[in-house]
């Protein structure tokens, strides 16, 4: 897959997986190395995650297990972070 192809699954996979347990995803922000172009063939993809309401902290964790668990099948290293509209502002 190439960048786009990667961004595009990716965002996809998150989304998926955040509206399924009933978050709604406002806003997937690329951050980090592969953000500033300056990123190594083997740096993964840092995404910060603003969603529509607060989220528990066990239930992030079980997301983002997911979601990265998803994205491994691909090759696709990721870190994420998922905060709610109210903490963004």
């Amino acid at each position: 897959m190439n960048r786009e192809e990667i961004l595009s699954f990716a965002k996809k996979t998150i989304t998926e997986e955040i509206e399924k347990s009933g978050f709604k995803v406002i806003k997937i922000i690329l951050f980090g190395s592969r953000a500033r172009g300056d990123e190594k063939e083997d740096s993964d993809w840092d995404f910060y995650v603003v969603v529509d309401k607060d989220m528990d902290f066990k239930i992030k964790k079980n997301i983002v297990g997911t979601i990265q668990m998803r994205l491994a099948e691909y090759y696709i290293p990721c870190d994420i972070i998922i905060n709610s509209l109210r903490r963004y502002n």
